[in-house]
């Protein structure tokens, strides 16, 4: 059976910087958001709103999907290009958009088409126009 990597990343609080590992927990803490993201022997704090899992999946350019991310279904022809939010429910992962074309659809059923283009903490207005 194949192993599934569980990664998660969050926005570092010190730089504003992404890091990528194991979460931890700190409740001394408090000052600090109490979430870190491990890497190797370093803990990094990070913005508890920024963190988010690996999906398990890759966009069609080989760059990994996080909760969090925005995607596009590269969909230029319509009058709208399609883009998501993925997003964690009901023990599955989701892509879904607000004008409810494809909301809520299972991600490893069509990631392979999609493109990552931002994330929800530093693209907001990506999602704008849904």
């Amino acid at each position: 059976m194949k192993q599934r990597t569980i990664k998660i990343r969050g926005k570092r609080i010190d730089n504003g910087k992404w890091v990528y590992g194991y979460l931890v927990y700190d409740e001394r803490k408090k000052e600090l958001g109490r979430y870190g993201i491990k890497i190797g022997d370093r803990t990094y704090y990070v913005e508890s709103e920024s963190v988010g899992r690996y999906t398990g999946l890759k966009d069609k350019n080989g760059v990994e999907i996080y909760e969090g991310n925005i995607v596009s279904n590269g969909n230029k022809n319509k009058k709208y290009e399609d883009i998501f939010e993925i997003y964690f429910d009901r023990g599955e992962f989701l892509a879904g958009c607000k004008r409810g074309i494809i909301g809520g659809k299972t991600l490893g059923f069509w990631s392979d088409n999609l493109e990552v283009i931002g994330n929800i903490y530093e693209n907001p207005e990506l999602l704008s126009n849904q």
